[in-house]
């Protein structure tokens, strides 16, 4: 599942249910992606919305759909066999900035 990044958000109580059967239960904490709102909001920027959110992240800029998508293809493979319980923070470095 992808949720915005809220850094409260917990899936232990999921895991909790899940985890005995063998289902691995993680989720995706993106920040700022580029979408058709946030596109939007680029092109009538009269607040400076895009620097305020962007602004603060290490790589000044926002994330693709695409690449969220390869961080949820990557925790639905084997390869993140070993990985359970995990809140992954696509952010840019926001969450350390």
């Amino acid at each position: 599942m992808s949720l915005p990044g809220e850094s409260g958000f917990s899936i232990h109580p999921i895991l909790s249910i899940y985890g005995a059967q063998g289902v691995r239960c993680n989720a995706i904490a993106p920040a700022q992606v580029e979408t058709g709102l946030t596109q939007s909001i680029d092109n009538y920027d009269m607040f400076g919305l895009q620097q305020a959110t962007c602004g603060t992240s290490l790589m000044n800029r926002s994330a693709s759909p695409d690449e969220i998508a390869s961080i949820a293809l990557f925790l639905a493979s084997g390869e993140s066999s070993y990985i359970n319980g995990v809140v992954l923070a696509a952010d840019a470095g926001w969450s350390a900035y």
